[in-house]
């Protein structure tokens, strides 16, 4: 009988991968790579976007909270890639309660700063400006959010307040 580790006249023992199946293997690995990587960019895009959404959704919901709490209007402010909640009080020096500008001793309740490729339009008829009185808006409208300039969804805001998220 043959132990463990010993030599036979035709076969060794191997304790070993040979090169033929570690490159089979790394063969294998890097199609598989290839095959998903699409999908995972494109999960990682839809996500951002989502994630782009929902932050412009929770500052909305903040600024009609703080807007209730503080007894005050707080502003929302857009440009194509950044979007700053504020309350509007006239806080600071020389400051001018809810003129919809923000002056320095105001104090700001959101920002959000859009990741590359992402930016930012909306339909408010205060050109990119909606601002919360107490409890309610002013008007309606939405941001919509586009992604290499193509629009991927939008936040409705109704008259009053209330916030939804539609995605194309």
């Amino acid at each position: 009988m043959i132990g463990r580790g010993e030599r036979t006249d035709r076969w060794e023992i191997s304790k070993a991968f040979t090169l033929t199946e570690m490159l089979a293997v790394i063969a294998i690995i890097s199609i598989m790579s290839m095959i998903a990587t699409p999908y995972l960019m494109r999960y990682q895009e839809k996500q951002r976007i989502k994630s782009t959404l929902r932050t412009i959704m929770y500052i909305f919901i903040n600024a009609r909270m703080t807007a209730y709490k503080a007894h005050s209007a707080v502003v929302i402010t857009f440009d194509d890639k950044r979007c700053l909640a504020f309350i509007d009080n006239g806080a600071g020096k020389d400051g001018i309660a809810k003129d919809w500008l923000r002056q320095a001793g105001e104090e700001v309740v959101d920002e959000f700063i859009a990741a590359p490729g992402i930016t930012l339009s909306n339909n408010f008829p205060k050109k990119d400006m909606f601002r919360f009185r107490n409890r309610v808006g002013i008007t309606a409208g939405t941001v919509t959010v586009l992604y290499h300039g193509k629009p991927v969804g939008k936040v409705v805001v109704n008259i009053v307040g209330r916030t939804r998220i539609e995605v194309f």
